[in-house]
C-alpha cells in the first residue's frame, strides 16, 4: 500500500532515530535525534526536503527534535535545547528561529519537552512543566 511504501522509505532514509512525527494532507514530516526534520510525500514515499535544524545555529547543532508541525505550507520544529524553527516546505528556507525559554545550559534554563501550534498562538512544554505561549508573528512570549 501506499502508506507502507512510505514508511519503508521513511525507515530506509533516516540515519538516526525517529522521535516525532506528524501528518498533514499528503506530507509526513519525522523528526529525529540529529536534530533532522523530513518531510515525505505520502502515496509515492518520495523525500521532499531534509531540513537540518542544526545548521547555522551552534547551540541547536546534534539536539534531537521533540515536536514537529506540520501547518499550511510550513513545518515547526522543537530541538530538545529550546529552540523553535520554522521552515518553508517548498523552498527549504528556514524562515525564523527562536527560543523560548532559557537554554538548557543556562542557570534556571531547561529542556524543551513539546511544541504545539494551537488558534494562532504558540505553546512551548518545558522540562519543569512551565508553560510558554507565543505569538508567533510577534516572536514574543
Amino acid at each position: 500500500s501506499a502508506a507502507a511504501s512510505s514508511t519503508a522509505a521513511a525507515s530506509s532514509s533516516t540515519s538516526s532515530a525517529v522521535n516525532c512525527v506528524d501528518l498533514s494532507g499528503n506530507w509526513l514530516a519525522t523528526g529525529d535525534q540529529a536534530g533532522v526534520a523530513r518531510v515525505w510525500l505520502l502515496g509515492s514515499g518520495r523525500l521532499v526536503r531534509l531540513l537540518d535544524c542544526g545548521s547555522g545555529d551552534p547551540s541547536a547543532s546534534a539536539s534531537p527534535l521533540v515536536s514537529l508541525q506540520l501547518a499550511r505550507e510550513c513545518v515547526v520544529a522543537a530541538s530538545r535545547a529550546g529552540v523553535l524553527h520554522l521552515w518553508c516546505v517548498k523552498s527549504g528556507v528556514r524562515v525564523h528561529s527562536l527560543r523560548p525559554l532559557a537554554p538548557a545550559a543556562a542557570v534556571g534554563g531547561e529542556a524543551l519537552l513539546d511544541f504545539r501550534l494551537s488558534r494562532g498562538c504558540g505553546l512551548a512544554l518545558g522540562a519543569s512543566g512551565r508553560v510558554t505561549v507565543l505569538q508567533w508573528a510577534r516572536g514574543d512570549g
